[in-house]
């Protein structure tokens, strides 16, 4: 039981964590040309809606926001990849 337990921790901790936020910060980057940035893992000061501004007036996105906006992207990557198999 702890096998798949670790197993499961694993994969979500891979793929939504780790993997999700990686791809949202490089969408949110090339999307808004460098003016959005996604902030480190484990910081705080974000507002209720989960941003806040640095110093050089960038605004920086809370990770839990980056990696949905990277897992949808890799559902919308996924599905249009799907369509085109035939």
């Amino acid at each position: 039981m702890w096998l798949l337990e670790f197993l499961v921790w694993f994969f979500v901790d891979l793929l939504w964590w780790r993997l999700s936020y990686e791809v949202g910060s490089r969408v949110l980057a090339l999307v808004s040309f460098g003016k959005m940035q996604a902030g480190p893992c484990d910081s705080f000061g974000y507002n209720w809606l989960g941003y806040k501004r640095d110093l050089m007036g960038r605004l920086k996105i809370e990770s839990t926001l980056v990696s949905g906006v990277g897992l949808i992207t890799c559902f919308v990557a996924l599905a249009v990849i799907l369509y085109f198999i035939p």
